[in-house]
């Protein structure tokens, strides 16, 4: 079957699987998930390509999982509670990522997260061994938050010829990486 969300707020107050054949359209609208613990799982294509979320949000304070890839065309936000990835897993996000203080976001070991916007963290960060790519194409992209000690991130790289302000300092574990597009750091910044 085919459901096409509405084009303002859709909110999930429990699991969310995708199974099968069918077909999610997000219709430019929002999907909150309000209360948990809450898996989000289906197969390998069931959050991503042309069953992607537009903009998610997390507010209920609660436990939220993933069970495999999803993408975004929007925005993905955490304003309350805990979200976790599986290893070696996917997110396009179209625009900006956010997690609120008091919030934690622990990607999977080797998770992917591409960002085409804005990256604010001022929350808890568990990098493990995943990689960030800012692949915004725009000026003016922001990397803001918390985002050094245990909120570091382990790679962190920047294409598509975008131009990012690094608002505070950043730490790195791993590789730090620009491909294209220009980075501007604070006064005195060590990397």
């Amino acid at each position: 079957g085919t459901v096409i969300a509405p084009s303002s707020t859709l909110t999930v107050m429990g699991n969310w699987t995708h199974s099968g054949t069918g077909t999610y359209t997000h219709n430019g609208g929002s999907v909150i998930f309000s209360s948990g613990p809450t898996t989000l799982s289906g197969t390998a294509t069931g959050m991503t390509g042309t069953n992607k979320f537009n903009n998610i949000s997390f507010t209920g304070g609660s436990t939220y999982t993933f069970s495999n890839n999803a993408d975004a065309n929007g925005n993905f936000t955490i304003t309350s509670g805990t979200v976790t990835t599986p290893a070696a897993s996917t997110y396009n996000i179209t625009g900006s990522f956010s997690n609120a203080a008091g919030c934690t976001f622990s990607p999977g070991t080797t998770t992917g997260i591409f960002v085409g916007t804005n990256w604010t963290n001022n929350g808890t960060f568990n990098a493990s061994t995943s990689t960030v790519t800012m692949n915004g194409g725009s000026s003016g992209l922001t990397v803001s938050g918390s985002l050094t000690g245990t909120n570091r991130f382990n790679l962190l790289t920047f294409t598509n010829g975008g131009g990012w302000t690094l608002s505070n300092n950043v730490d790195v574990g791993s590789h730090f990486t620009i491909t294209s597009g220009t980075v501007a750091t604070p006064a005195n910044h060590i990397l």
